[in-house]
């Protein structure tokens, strides 16, 4: 197998597990993350001519969450079995609140993955840290991330080199159950268009018990939940205020009114309206 080839098999897993952890073997001097690539196995010159039956291994880490696990497994599955002379070793045992001290213990020990799945907003310190190299270009080219990827992608540059790919994209989207909105009285070919309509309708549907449990909650916002993709991305914008600078490096919530105006709205089905459980005040460990 060529070092060309091969470095384009491995990218092709990249492309599944995100990014590529430099492991420098223990005791090696330590070299700037934008350098690293020669350690790294994605790297052609780091690449060696695989020999007569020789399999190669590629040990891949993500964090526990049981759907992302069993998809990548059917992906591995069907990767391997396009690459016979590549094994992947998959590690997915490590609770995600210990992630990312595992990953600052094995890395500059050279024990860490070759391939690692991790939440984007990391990234800067992971690169920071050395932890991960980019992705090489010549694989990876400009024109072939800009055509497969989703915008998104621009988040994965780092002073102009790409260190990451995404695997998991969120979909924003209101989803309601038109079943309870008909037992509210409410139209459920009519959801709501607007804020007003979403405050009045969860109101409505809201249903407590004679010991003031909730029995339906007509509108839960949990931070823990993902709820903070919705404040973050959609009701920062829509009360006029841009969540990040252009560059991505300030967050800017609290640069106006408006930033505050979301975060007020995003708290007022929990502590005015009492649509859902107020986790975000109540002890949630989240916070």
């Amino acid at each position: 197998m060529s070092h060309q080839t091969r470095a384009v098999l491995i990218g092709m897993l990249l492309v599944l597990a995100m990014l590529v952890a430099a492991c420098a073997p223990a005791g090696a001097p330590a070299q700037p993350a934008a350098t690293e690539a020669a350690v790294s196995e994605a790297t052609t010159e780091a690449a060696p001519e695989a020999a007569a039956g020789e399999v190669i291994e590629i040990e891949y880490w993500q964090y526990n969450f049981e759907a992302r696990v069993k998809a990548m497994n059917m992906l591995i599955e069907q990767f391997e079995a396009a690459n016979p002379g590549i094994k992947v070793i998959h590690n997915s045992d490590i609770p995600y609140d210990d992630f990312r001290d595992k990953i600052a213990a094995s890395v500059p020990a050279g024990v860490g993955p070759d391939v690692v799945t991790l939440f984007y907003g990391w990234q800067p310190i992971w690169v920071d840290s050395g932890f991960i190299v980019p992705l090489p270009e010549d694989v990876f080219t400009p024109e072939m991330v800009q055509e497969q990827f989703s915008p998104m992608v621009e988040a994965s540059y780092q002073d102009g080199q790409l260190y990451t790919l995404p695997t998991a994209v969120r979909t924003l989207a209101l989803f309601y159950n038109k079943d309870l909105m008909e037992q509210a009285g409410l139209d459920p070919e009519n959801p709501p268009t607007t804020l007003e309509e979403l405050e009045a309708q969860a109101v409505q549907c809201t249903k407590l018990d004679d010991q003031g449990n909730y029995e339906i909650m007509g509108f839960p916002v949990s931070m823990s939940g993902q709820a903070h993709h919705w404040f973050r991305e959609v009701l920062l914008r829509q009360f006029g205020q841009q969540p990040y600078s252009d560059d991505y490096r300030q967050v800017l919530w609290n640069a106006s009114d408006g930033g505050y105006a979301a975060w007020n709205q995003a708290l007022k089905f929990q502590t005015e309206l009492k649509t859902g459980d107020n986790t975000l005040f109540d002890g949630d460990p989240n916070f």
